[in-house]
């Protein structure tokens, strides 16, 4: 029964530690802090809503790192969006279309309600696009 129930946990840790790394490091997630510098910012704030749209139902410490989520992207968008620099870029385009996506979800359902499939499918792609063109300067 021990090396069954060990297999069973490793899985189980697993998501839970990839979705949220800062919370790993604390116990509870650095507050997001804009550094001034664009892709810096960027990388972190994506870091922070993959975490919160990677958790499923019932997972633990979900509350927490949505809230921590959803206040670095408001505090992103108050930010970033009065820069022209920045606001005509490609990447903040998309950046700003997925925290809406992702805000809305859990400004309608909850801090506690996972993001759908289909939803994180999405979320997904403008995650990679966004990741991408940060590398390019856009």
């Amino acid at each position: 029964a021990a090396p069954a129930a060990a297999p069973a946990a490793a899985p189980a840790a697993a998501p839970a530690a990839a979705p949220a790394p800062a919370p790993a490091a604390g116990g509870a997630p650095e507050p997001f802090k804009v550094s001034g510098s664009y892709q810096t910012d960027v990388t972190d704030l994506l870091g922070r809503m993959k975490a919160a749209t990677a958790f499923k139902k019932g997972d633990a410490g979900m509350k927490e790192v949505v809230e921590d989520a959803r206040s670095a992207m408001n505090t992103f968008i108050a930010y970033y969006r009065r820069n022209n620099k920045v606001a005509g870029a490609a990447s903040f385009s998309t950046l700003y279309t997925a925290i809406s996506t992702l805000s809305g979800h859990f400004q309608n359902y909850g801090s506690e309600y996972p993001v759908p499939e289909k939803r994180k499918k999405r979320l997904g792609q403008q995650y990679a696009e966004i990741e991408k063109a940060v590398t390019r300067g856009r």
